[in-house]
């Protein structure tokens, strides 16, 4: 799972190198479909569940399990999600990173910055003995503070040798309440959140991208951790 976490950052750096104003969605979803398996893995999330494409690549409103698309043009401006999967030899990883394309709204810079600090911030709690509430209330009590709202209904997950496996990990919580981690364990953790209301509804076409109700924008991150017997390791990070 290690291996497999550093290949899958290595494929999410070629994607951020990639990525460009006037790429449309199924364009960098070619990118990341080619990074993938170049970092000598499969694209997990290729087929998972029916889903048609290598990445999750969610647009502005778009707040996750977007759908890429030809039509779907990136702009100046953007805030762009791209979540990623890979299988090596067995063992799955996951991670998940937001661009800001061009020049973007202070607002934006600071969600996708929050959001990002959200994420450090909970892998800095991660450790045996700790609760998944603990986890939560870290993600939540920074999305509180800076008035921005964590994604209704959704979170992070186990994984190993399943994409998704138990516990699920919701991005709220209260203290010292849940699931008690322990070494061994891995999580994926994604704190997703969204300016002006945590309600969201599925696109009636695509059946996938999952829409903020008001059209807010949103950011998106997501490693892969494991625990470990003094605290925790960040897989999907390179270094």
């Amino acid at each position: 799972m290690r291996e497999a976490g550093k290949r899958l950052a290595c494929a999410m750096d070629v994607i951020s190198s990639g990525i460009t104003v006037g790429l449309s969605t199924a364009e960098l979803d070619v990118i990341a479909d080619k990074a993938i398996v170049n970092a000598g893995g499969r694209p997990a999330f290729k087929g998972l569940y029916g889903f048609p494409c290598a990445a999750c690549i969610s647009v502005n409103e778009e707040v996750v399990h977007g759908v890429p698309k030809k039509g779907r043009v990136i702009k100046s401006g953007d805030l762009v999600s791209v979540d990623i999967g890979i299988e090596y030899m067995g063992f799955y990883s996951d991670m998940a990173r937001t661009f800001a394309m061009g020049e973007v709204s202070d607002k934006a810079k600071k969600l996708m910055d929050v959001t990002e600090l959200s994420l450090e911030k909970a892998i800095e709690v991660i450790g045996p003995n700790v609760s998944l509430g603990d986890i939560g209330h870290t993600i939540e009590g920074i999305a509180k503070a800076n008035n921005f709202h964590i994604l209704e209904n959704y979170g992070g997950h186990g994984i190993g040798k399943k994409p998704h496996e138990d516990p699920h990990i919701p991005n709220r919580g209260i203290p010292n309440t849940g699931v008690k981690l322990k070494a061994g364990m891995v999580l994926a953790v994604e704190p997703m959140f969204i300016v002006g209301t945590g309600e969201s509804f599925v696109d009636t076409h695509d059946k996938w991208t999952v829409i903020s109700k008001n059209k807010g924008l949103s950011a998106h991150f997501e490693h892969t951790i494991a625990v470990t017997n003094d605290g925790c390791e960040v897989f999907t990070r390179i270094g």
